[in-house]
């Protein structure tokens, strides 16, 4: 509050306004012990179309015409990197809180519910400004989801197709080492319902460090390689000599479909015969087609 600093002032400030004092409006608003003088409410409409839009400018755009705010794109980024830095730390203390216990072996894994929880992992490398100690700016941004068949909707279409819709799923990312990634994917998987499920399904591309990852938490998983790396790997996985077919390329083929055969594609790390066992597996027992 502002008090006038003698009586003139005080008379004039009663004669023009008609008050005694005068209340900045950040301090009558609440605002002034704010991070950037702007309401909590606010503060996550801001970030929300950050994250929203493709850029700070777009979100510019969207937060004036559909909330009729003026904001500049450089506060919204500011907003959005302290409001991701609250988030991200209360993230990385309740995945570390999991991970303990998780570690612990003093959670009762009953798998009495019926079902299968589906956890489903992937890397992907993205340029940042930042470099790394080898002066490298480019990180793998590493992203796990977790949903079960409790989540999936099923029903038949009009020409008899059996078609399905996973109506609930969580995500998580990390930006850094599989070491903190883990921490964050046992989290999620907890949260989802991980040892309450009678299986458990991990679905990848086939990464080893998706593997070592997945054998370390969750050793009792089946591990399947999803629908496109089947396909585009088997060339190679498998082997064509001179463009015969082995007889395991064939039981591929006859599994996956009338899928392109693509033998150019080169990963010596996958594995076939784990994966086609798994892959045959659940097609007999019907939980892939």
């Amino acid at each position: 509050m502002l008090i006038p600093k003698d009586a003139e002032s005080k008379e004039k400030l009663l004669e023009i306004c008609g008050h005694k004092t005068v209340a900045p409006l950040d301090c009558y608003l609440g605002l002034a012990g704010l991070p950037f003088k702007i309401t909590p409410p606010a503060m996550l409409k801001l970030a929300y179309w950050a994250q929203n839009q493709c850029s700070y400018q777009r979100a510019e755009d969207a937060i004036s015409e559909i909330m009729h705010l003026r904001v500049n794109d450089d506060t919204i980024r500011q907003v959005t990197n302290f409001v991701g830095g609250i988030v991200f730390k209360n993230d990385c203390r309740r995945a570390d809180e999991a991970f303990a216990l998780f570690e612990s072996g003093k959670i009762p894994f009953q798998k009495e519910r019926k079902g299968v929880l589906y956890i489903q992992t992937d890397g992907a490398a993205l340029n940042t400004r930042l470099k790394d100690e080898v002066g490298s700016t480019w990180r793998e941004n590493k992203l796990g989801e977790v949903f079960s068949t409790d989540d999936i909707h099923f029903w038949t279409d009009k020409k008899g197709k059996r078609q399905h819709r996973i109506l609930r799923k969580e995500y998580v990312s990390y930006i850094g080492s599989v070491t903190e990634f883990k921490k964050h994917l046992s989290a999620c998987a907890l949260r989802g319902g991980y040892g309450s499920f009678r299986e458990t399904v991990i679905l990848s591309d086939g990464a080893t460090w998706i593997r070592n990852m997945a054998e370390e938490l969750f050793p009792d998983a089946q591990h399947i390689l999803d629908f496109f790396h089947l396909v585009t790997r088997r060339g190679k996985a498998i082997g064509s000599i001179a463009g015969k077919k082995s007889a395991k390329l064939l039981a591929v083929e006859e599994l996956i479909g009338s899928a392109d055969f693509s033998p150019e594609y080169d990963d010596t790390s996958y594995d076939p015969d784990y994966e086609l066992a798994r892959a045959a597996d659940y097609k007999a027992r019907g939980l892939i087609e």
